[in-house]
């Protein structure tokens, strides 16, 4: 069974014995935003787009494979909609 991007990001967070505190010192990042990311919960985030941003950065920071997170994000209804989102983009 494969692991979900929150799984992984929390895992290596975990990992590197870094706190939601540490993080956002150096990304600038609420740690709820970190915390909504870790639980895949896209409420707090205005738009899917904007999770899908924040989600980049934050695996990049913990030097995990950007393009293995965002592969997983796509799978969920979020990232499904970002990806509608950035397609509609210049054709409006």
């Amino acid at each position: 069974m494969s692991k979900g991007y929150g799984e992984l990001l929390k895992k290596a967070r975990e990992s590197k014995n870094l706190k939601f505190q540490d993080i956002q010192k150096d990304l600038k990042v609420d740690p709820l935003y970190l915390k909504a990311l870790e639980e895949e919960d896209s409420s707090g985030f205005e738009k899917p787009v904007y999770m899908r941003l924040f989600l980049r950065s934050y695996a990049r920071y913990l030097k995990l494979e950007e393009s293995q997170v965002v592969a997983l994000f796509e799978q969920t209804p979020e990232g499904q909609q970002t990806e509608k989102e950035i397609n509609t983009i210049g054709k409006e």
